[in-house]
């Protein structure tokens, strides 16, 4: 999955029921011992499939290894914790990135100012669920923050979707749902349109409404506030 990671991996020492990763800290010669449960017997290296196969990781274990660097170096890649898994995430092309300036442009434009930070693939911490995604666009409360935002500090959520279109509905949705974020946006670049998703029960989204052309999207926080999908392709 991940090279730099993979280098990392070197000094793991395999115990039962745990692995001890013995990462280095960036900048020095120094190492952090990090124990994690395994998720199941599997060899120590697997080619791509890396880390989300070798052991479950906590969202603090995985804090602490991105503070100290572990993500970075010459290898470094996008990556996001989903429930417990250390997941690459795509690289971005040039349809994704266009459609979210655009959002981040229009948020900045249209939200007040005092009422809400504009976040821009931050992560969003959900300790309950092991994970701490980082999704393309978030309005948060506006307040200061010691740590990542939680589920409740989210009053808008989107995800931008050109080649993970089903992933975002499916998988990501349901995290969502269960995390309680309670407006959940995908923008299909394919599809050209907008799919809102809303009223999260049981780990579910029970509305979920699409959008084209012309249609209206209103937050649900800031109903003043209006997208139409056709802003995002042309």
């Amino acid at each position: 999955m991940l090279q730099g990671i993979s280098n990392c991996l070197s000094g793991v020492t395999k115990l039962e029921p745990v692995l001890v990763l013995h990462l280095p800290q960036r900048g020095t010669n120094a190492k952090i011992d990090i124990a994690v449960q395994k998720k199941r017997a599997a060899p120590l290296y697997e080619g791509i499939s890396g880390m989300s196969t070798i052991a479950r990781i906590s969202l603090d274990q995985y804090e602490l290894m991105a503070r100290h660097g572990i993500f970075d170096g010459q290898h470094h890649q996008r990556v996001e914790l989903i429930r417990g898994e250390i997941r690459e995430m795509n690289p971005i092309g040039i349809e994704h990135a266009m459609v979210v300036n655009y959002l981040n442009d229009w948020s900045m434009r249209s939200l007040p100012a005092e009422r809400a930070w504009v976040s821009i693939q931050n992560p969003i911490r959900a300790p309950r669920l092991e994970s701490a995604p980082e999704p393309d666009i978030a309005w948060i409360e506006r307040k200061g923050y010691t740590r990542h935002p939680l589920p409740e500090d989210v009053l808008l959520l989107i995800e931008v979707a050109d080649s993970t279109l089903n992933y975002d509905c499916g998988e990501k949705a349901n995290l969502y749902a269960e995390a309680g974020i309670a407006d959940y946006w995908v923008v299909d670049c394919a599809g050209k349109q907008i799919t809102v998703m809303r009223n999260p029960i049981d780990g579910a989204y029970r509305e979920v409404n699409s959008y084209r052309d012309n249609d209206d999207v209103r937050p649900l926080h800031f109903s003043e506030i209006s997208l139409q999908p056709l802003q995002l392709f042309h």
